[in-house]
């Protein structure tokens, strides 16, 4: 059975933000990518100092709502930069992009060895 695990986020505390995956046919700026719309999702609704960031960086960068920021990798980097870990949708193999700390590969290889037998 191949291992594989579901898409999203660990955030700098270690815990797991799950993503939807991205549809593959879309039209870019029409909506955010399952990585992005879940970052927003959850900072959101735990780190609003985050949104105000976020925010400021998209004005800074000269985009008038997050939405204009899909496809431009504009989130992930600013998610990636304040420690959050993302883990991609690839079924093959374990896609992480940040630089985990130890506690969070500890917890990225717990939840990849929790989903071995889905």
């Amino acid at each position: 059975m191949k291992q594989w695990t579901p898409p999203g986020w660990v955030t700098p505390d270690c815990r797991f933000i799950p993503s939807k995956p991205t549809p593959a046919a879309r039209i870019t700026g029409m909506e955010l990518s399952g990585h992005e719309q879940a970052a927003v999702d959850w900072i959101g609704k735990h780190r609003p100092d985050l949104v105000m960031a976020l925010e400021d960086l998209c004005d800074e960068e000269g985009y008038e709502t997050l939405l204009e920021t899909d496809g431009t990798d504009l989130i992930k980097r600013f998610m990636i930069e304040r420690g959050f870990v993302r883990i991609g949708p690839d079924p093959e193999e374990l896609e992480v992009e940040g630089n985990p700390t130890l506690k969070q590969a500890e917890a990225i290889h717990q939840h990849f060895k929790s989903t071995e037998s889905q």
